[in-house]
């Protein structure tokens, strides 16, 4: 298992499967490219300005699904073309499965749930993701995020493998909710679904 930081690796398609999960990953990054790396669980420091931060504040998680996607909306504070994306996840030891972040629309606040609307996808190899706690960094260029816009970042992890993401307070993270999906399904608030009241720790970055 390689836990070094900062580690960056070209973004790749999927491996060949059936699952309609895979599916959706796939029709979503055919013309996309992107650069993905994983740091450790404190955020790195980069030249770039926060359009939207859901900062780590009290615990409230970690949160752990199986075959299930989790999305952070939020409101740009800031319009730029998107340089990156951070997400904060839990790697269970004894898992295996690709993580796959994505930078989707929103419609009258829910998140896009189809792969035809994504703006933004890439992958990170599981290998490259140490057990515990860690930081998802992905690099995008050429998808602009305008100030106002709605938006959600959304994660998952391809196979059957359990997605665990930390969670904070909601109070920590104005403007924005925390949903679930399962599989292919459409989004729902995390709190209606399970009463539960959060927000994945999450940085959107743009230049």
């Amino acid at each position: 298992m390689n836990q070094s930081s900062g580690t960056v690796v070209t973004t790749t398609p999927p491996p060949h499967s059936t699952s309609r999960r895979t599916a959706v990953f796939r029709g979503a990054t055919a013309a996309l490219a992107a650069l993905v790396a994983v740091v450790p669980h404190r955020e790195a420091q980069a030249a770039l300005t926060p359009t939207f931060r859901c900062s780590k504040g009290v615990s409230a998680g970690p949160f752990s699904s199986s075959q299930a996607r989790f999305a952070q909306t939020f409101t740009g504070t800031r319009a730029g073309e998107l340089r990156e994306v951070r997400v904060v996840i839990n790697k269970p030891s004894g898992t295996a499965g690709n993580y796959v972040v994505q930078l989707d629309p929103t419609f009258g606040g829910i998140p896009a749930h189809e792969a035809l609307w994504v703006f933004a996808a890439g992958m990170v190899p599981d290998a490259d993701v140490p057990f515990g706690n860690s930081t998802l960094v992905v690099k995008f260029g050429g998808t602009r995020i305008s100030k106002g816009g709605k938006y959600a970042v959304v994660v998952m992890r391809l196979g059957t493998a359990t997605l665990t993401v930390p969670t904070s307070t909601n109070a920590t993270c104005p403007n924005g909710m925390m949903y679930v999906a399962e599989s292919d399904q459409e989004f729902v608030e995390l709190a209606a679904s399970r009463d539960f009241e959060g927000d994945m720790i999450v940085s959107v970055l743009v230049v």
